[in-house]
């Protein structure tokens, strides 16, 4: 086993690595990664079939279907589709679903979309409800047309008629569409992206990966050191709330950790106090590597009327190694010294 010594020489060595890279960017991130919805089959669903309908307000026709009827080498690509309905999770005679019916007046087409589940399906059961609702119509049988579109190349072979289509393939045919189309909703291009995410697997910059093929042992280590570090700042602050029981108008201690890539290790507690209708007040307690912080802020309300409030409540700091109940006790002076405003407020 390594000596401490020779570990913090690998961490050192390791970090003036980091600290000489570039500015690490990564790849902005789309409405569907932010709401942390970006392997959700059921959303990519309902986005394909908004897209797919060439009635929904997007502006960009029958692109998407013709796109995606390109990609499986369908004959349905050359002919007029004409009127169109979507439908989403259609059932079947034996109760289960299919994520996408296309029906037009000569056509039918089953899509069954797959972003990160096996293709588990009933593709026989599919197969013979899309079957059946191909029914002749005004003498013409209606073409039925059968798709398993996912994210990897599809290895099950008993697909019972559904062509395996990948999404690159798909987009392969849609981007060109898309790039001519300036007036088509940008909404298309976020699930082009977030989808494309997903395939090449990472929002991380090229170089900072490099560093850490090169290192693992190190970059694993020095990340489960960190971990530690930080589970013992948050030790220390939940230590912190166990002693401490607030009354109205103090609310519940809340806790939380600032996940900003630019902050230093912390971990918080906090309480929301409401001084009177114009103005409610933020009391943080935060412990940083340095030590202790006890502060306010303003949360919402009268700037003016908050000023001369935080100007009485100064921020008041602490050593790292205060014994919990100090810490406690500067806190219950803090929170009482704005009990007894209110209570000098509240007298006729």
């Amino acid at each position: 086993m390594k000596k401490t010594s020779d570990s913090l020489r690998d961490y050192e060595r390791f970090l003036s690595k980091f600290r000489n890279l570039l500015p690490l960017r990564r790849k902005p991130k789309t409405l569907i990664e932010i709401a942390h919805f970006p392997r959700s089959e059921l959303a990519h669903s309902n986005m394909l079939a908004f897209f797919l309908d060439p009635k929904e307000q997007h502006e960009l026709g029958d692109v998407f279907l013709k796109a995606l009827l390109k990609a499986a080498n369908s004959p349905l690509t050359s002919d007029s589709l004409g009127e169109v309905q979507v439908i989403r999770e259609d059932p079947t005679g034996s109760n289960k679903r299919i994520d996408i019916v296309v029906e037009g007046k000569f056509f039918i087409i089953g899509i069954e979309n797959k972003i990160g589940a096996k293709a588990y399906n009933p593709f026989k059961d599919y197969r013979k409800h899309l079957t059946e609702r191909a029914t002749p119509n005004n003498g013409r049988q209606a073409k039925v047309e059968m798709i398993l579109l996912s994210l990897k190349p599809e290895k099950r072979k008993d697909l019972a008629g559904f062509k395996p289509v990948t999404y690159k393939s798909f987009f392969d045919a849609l981007e060109p569409e898309l790039a001519a189309n300036k007036s088509g909703s940008q909404y298309a291009w976020e699930l082009v992206t977030t989808i494309k995410n997903l395939t090449e697997g990472t929002h991380m910059n090229s170089e900072f990966l490099g560093l850490v093929k090169k290192d693992q042992k190190t970059a694993v280590k020095l990340y489960f050191e960190s971990r530690q570090l930080l589970k013992e700042l948050q030790g220390k602050r939940d230590d912190f709330m166990e002693g401490i029981s607030l009354r109205p108008p103090f609310a519940m201690l809340g806790r939380w950790e600032e996940e900003d890539e630019t902050h230093d290790f912390n971990s918080t507690a906090y309480t929301d106090v409401r001084i009177d209708d114009d103005l409610v007040l933020c009391l943080e307690v935060n412990i940083y590597l340095k030590g202790w912080e006890i502060c306010a802020w303003k949360r919402k309300g009268n700037r003016a009327k908050a000023d001369k409030w935080l100007r009485l409540l100064k921020t008041k700091e602490l050593r790292y190694s205060a014994d919990i109940a100090e810490v406690q006790a500067a806190f219950r002076q803090f929170v009482g010294s704005i009990e007894s405003r209110l209570k000098a407020k509240s007298k006729p």
